[in-house]
């Protein structure tokens, strides 16, 4: 019967040191599985700032906005939209416009304050492509 010695922990040090001399295209794939794994490994108490982030996130547009354009879209295809019509129609749709890059805000604050990717916080939170 062989005796084998147990395999030492690495240290952090070392650890950096090896991956030093990694190509930057594997340390590009290995850095979301670290960020993961660091993410799951954290506390998984929300603050305050995280729970308000998530409220915002998760609300979308205005329901009066969205219920306007449904309506403006809605007369689109029934006859055309007169002139104040069709300019109101653009107005929401830059209002929706606007939501979305504050989306986008939202969601990079929610992945810094996490300390992962945003596409790590569009995985964690099961957010769907719309496009």
């Amino acid at each position: 019967m062989a005796v084998t010695a147990p395999i030492p922990k690495p240290t952090p040090s070392r650890l950096l040191r090896e991956l030093d001399q990694w190509s930057l295209r594997d340390l590009n794939k290995l850095v979301p599985g670290l960020l993961s794994l660091r993410a799951r490994k954290l506390p998984s108490v929300v603050s305050r700032t995280e729970a308000s982030l998530l409220k915002r996130i998760t609300a979308g547009p205005p329901v009066r906005v969205m219920r306007e354009y449904d309506r403006l879209m809605t007369r689109r295809v029934e006859q055309p939209l007169s002139q104040a019509e069709q300019c109101r129609l653009e107005q929401i749709i830059g209002e929706i416009d606007q939501h979305h890059l504050l989306h986008l805000q939202w969601l990079g604050e929610l992945a810094a304050l996490r300390r992962v990717t945003l596409p790590e916080v569009v995985r964690q939170l099961g957010l769907k492509r719309s496009l």
